[in-house]
């Protein structure tokens, strides 16, 4: 990336950059180009923002302190180039400064960041979430669980048998508790999400009375019920 990017530094530059573009109207604007989102999966997050593996590549909150809900402050590119810096002027060899920086929960070695010096960017704030691995796996996979566990697997999967067909949206006729893989290429998350829109009836995603079973389940699937971290609470406490 430092070998490729190069470019983009000059002309994103607030004073000394900018280039001419055409609109699609064909009007010409002077634009100044940044990197404005890196969009990887985690392992690769980690390796692009010298993040120990299994930290947060956004935040320095510690492995086991990952499931706190409570807020925790945000790594800025000052900080983690801070411990960069400060391991190579330690470090006697590339394995040295690699062990020097990982004490702070920082992957680097003897180089520099390709990201250091670009314009108006901080390589943590412009990590995007992995669609797949967070959101499909890492909340909506948790959800069936936390819904089977209280509804059983059998009822959940007669709920799902029992939603009528919808274009555009696949019906699980055997069920979902089943399914052991969740690929992106086969759309299978997604179409699940759907299936969770659909399903999106409290008495029918808990087949219960129980007020909190059902808040915690509509947080995770309605964007504005509830805080996400909220619901999570409420299912623990249910089961």
């Amino acid at each position: 990336m430092a070998e490729v990017l190069p470019p983009l530094k000059e002309v994103g530059h607030p004073t000394k950059g900018g280039v001419r573009m055409v609109r699609g109207n064909g009007e010409t604007c002077l634009v100044w180009p940044i990197l404005g989102a890196y969009v990887a999966d985690y392992p690769k997050q980690c390796l692009v923002t010298c993040t120990k593996y299994g930290m947060c590549p956004k935040c320095p909150q510690k492995a086991n302190d990952l499931g706190n809900t409570m807020h925790s402050k945000d790594c800025i590119l000052s900080w983690t180039l801070g411990i960069i810096k400060k391991a190579q002027s330690n470090g006697k060899s590339p394995s040295g400064v690699h062990s020097l920086a990982m004490e702070d929960n920082v992957a680097s070695g003897n180089y520099t960041p390709f990201w250091t010096d670009f314009p108006l960017c901080d390589i943590h704030n412009i990590i995007t979430p992995d669609v797949l691995h967070q959101l499909y796996q890492g909340i909506f996979k948790h959800l069936i669980s936390w819904v089977q566990a209280v509804m059983t697997k059998e009822e959940f999967d007669s709920q799902v048998l029992s939603l009528p067909p919808v274009f555009g949206v696949c019906h699980f006729k055997n069920g979902i508790s089943g399914l052991s893989q969740w690929t992106s290429d086969t759309t299978l998350g997604s179409e699940l999400e759907d299936v969770a829109v659909e399903v999106d009836d409290p008495a029918i995603v808990v087949n219960k009375n129980d007020d909190d079973e059902v808040v915690a389940a509509k947080g995770i699937v309605c964007e504005d019920a509830m805080d996400v971290d909220e619901g999570a609470d409420l299912f623990k406490n249910v089961i």
